[in-house]
């Protein structure tokens, strides 16, 4: 069940969470109360603060690609919290294969690997080295 949709504020980004509409403060443990806060890869303990607000700083570290004025839902389903942001990556189809060989900032996609925590790409990088220490290391 959707609890509420949300556009994040600037200072909500600063403070690490948002505010609780009051028609929606039932729906929530009682304040400092800790619960989990599961997102698609992890889940964080979060708790709504004495101003009813859902502080969830460690989240927003973790998705820094949220900027003020992108839109999260938060879902309640048997007493398990849910949190996402519309318009992400997930409704963009990718071929893994075509990944392979390409170069991104942080080196070249050699490999995709799904592992407990998702899908990662294995990046290899290149450095230039001065051969006297690679000979040092030989």
């Amino acid at each position: 069940m959707e609890i509420f949709r949300k556009r994040i504020q600037p200072s909500e980004i600063i403070w690490g969470g948002v505010a609780i509409p009051r028609t929606k403060k039932t729906l929530f443990p009682n304040p400092r109360t800790p619960f989990d806060l599961h997102d698609e890869r992890n889940t964080y303990k979060v708790e709504v603060d004495d101003q009813f607000r859902l502080r969830f700083p460690e989240w927003l570290k973790n998705h820094p690609e949220v900027k003020p004025d992108t839109e999260i839902i938060l879902l309640k389903e048997n007493n398990t919290y849910r949190i996402r942001m519309t318009g992400t990556m997930a409704n963009k189809t990718v071929s893994l294969k075509e990944l392979l060989g390409r170069d991104i900032k942080e080196g070249k996609i050699i490999d995709v690997q799904q592992t407990p925590n998702g899908t990662v790409a294995i990046v290899q990088s290149t450095k230039e080295i001065p051969i006297d220490k690679v000979i040092a290391e030989v």
